[in-house]
């Protein structure tokens, strides 16, 4: 599999760049000398999002489980707000994620377990909801009109990914500014050279006898 070079400063992709300078912030490298760059391999990114994705998943079914087994007695309010929050926080962690991977690979599917945590947490936060209630003392006839378990199943993918959306693009323009930060800082600062290795003064032959 073959490997990149990123800049140090922006990781900018560097590969088959010819120039010896970034082209984005300006900082020159060395081809030669891997102190001027960081190498990663080509399929890196696309399999940490995969890890990331598979991670985050796992984490969700463990932490849905434990907050629908935990004992809310009559606050049924309580019960959607802890479900939901617990599903919605993990889809926003890992749009964050999404938009740190610098590969499209790695980012689908993080976003699509992301998206997967909030329609969970609303279609499980929905049925706690109900079940709570009716469950509460002298529990009211709304408490068994529970459609809404229904609905989140059915369409809870669109908040999901509306959410998940907003987290993601509002992720992609903080590290893109966090570059251009730092691309500003670097340009204020003034390019700096590759490392070279230290000269060795050349040895003069001996003079020849006649």
């Amino acid at each position: 599999m073959g490997r990149e070079i990123l800049c140090l400063n922006c990781d900018y992709d560097l590969t088959g760049v010819l120039t010896g300078r970034c082209p984005e912030c300006g900082r020159e490298f060395d081809p030669e000398d891997p102190s001027t760059f960081e190498t990663r391999r080509r399929s890196s990114q696309a399999i940490r999002g995969i890890a990331l994705a598979i991670g985050v998943g796992t984490g969700a079914c463990g932490l849905l489980r434990w907050s629908w087994d935990w004992p809310y007695g009559d606050s049924h309010h309580t019960a959607f707000r802890s479900i939901f929050g617990i599903g919605a926080t993990l889809g926003m962690i890992a749009a964050l994620l999404a938009a740190r991977n610098r590969s499209w690979f790695g980012r689908i599917p993080l976003l699509l377990i992301g998206t997967l945590c909030v329609w969970a947490g609303l279609f499980f936060a929905s049925e706690k909801y109900f079940r709570v209630w009716q469950a509460s003392s002298d529990p009211p006839d709304e408490a068994f009109a529970d459609t809404a378990p229904l609905g989140a199943l059915l369409a809870g993918w669109v908040p999901g990914g509306l959410l998940v959306g907003a987290v993601f693009t509002a992720g992609l323009l903080f590290f893109a500014w966090r570059r251009r930060r730092g691309r500003r800082s670097f340009r204020r600062s003034g390019p700096q050279s590759p490392s070279t290795m230290p000269t060795v003064p050349p040895i003069n032959p001996p003079p020849s006898s006649t």
